[in-house]
């Protein structure tokens, strides 16, 4: 007895099977597709062909700026809600650069990246930064387009306790931007 792997065999079967019919063939003949998939490593993308992204303002970029992280998700800025969960996120996590990105384009023109990362890192160093957020009160629509969000932020420091800050957001495009607000630490050298 000779034996042959299984798709020898099967082959070797399919092929006596249409060339002899036998007397006790009466079956119907069934059509089988077979659908094989197997996993594909992506490819590598070539310099030229990355996608560069760009400011959300033309002409915006400047050189004491951070180059433009990815913009909050289409998801995290679709309801103001989300948009000031987002930008709590970001602070617990310190990115400052996704919290600066996540502002409104006047706020950016008017506050330089620098100004806006050193009054989150004053805060950090003078009440241990947010460890926690909660939104309390339904949101405020403001005559100026503007929806006020009320938000209890909860501070890594004890002594500082939690603070109740009110965030304004406004549409911007398709999407919900942070506008100067509350929520924003204090500059303490314009005091």
């Amino acid at each position: 007895m000779i034996l042959l792997p299984f798709w020898a065999a099967l082959a070797a079967d399919a092929a006596t099977s249409a060339l002899a019919p036998s007397a006790a063939d009466d079956g119907e003949w069934v059509e089988e597709v077979v659908i094989r998939r197997r996993r594909v490593a992506p490819k590598p993308v070539a310099a030229q062909d990355a996608v560069k992204v760009a400011p959300a303002v033309a002409g915006e970029a400047k050189k004491d700026e951070p180059p433009p992280p990815p913009e909050p998700s289409a998801e995290d800025a679709a309801e103001p809600r989300r948009l000031v969960r987002y930008f709590c996120k970001c602070w617990k996590d310190e990115d400052y650069e996704r919290l600066w990105w996540a502002m409104t384009p006047q706020y950016r023109k008017k506050n330089p990246y620098k100004k806006f990362s050193k009054l989150f890192e004053e805060d950090k160093e003078n009440n241990g930064g947010i460890v926690d957020e909660n939104i309390v009160l339904d949101d405020v629509e403001l005559g100026d387009g503007g929806i006020q969000v009320t938000v209890d932020l909860r501070y890594r420091f004890k002594r500082v306790g939690v603070k109740r800050v009110k965030a304004v957001v406004e549409k911007k495009g398709p999407a919900y931007r942070m506008r100067g607000s509350g929520i924003i630490p204090l500059d303490l050298d314009d005091l």
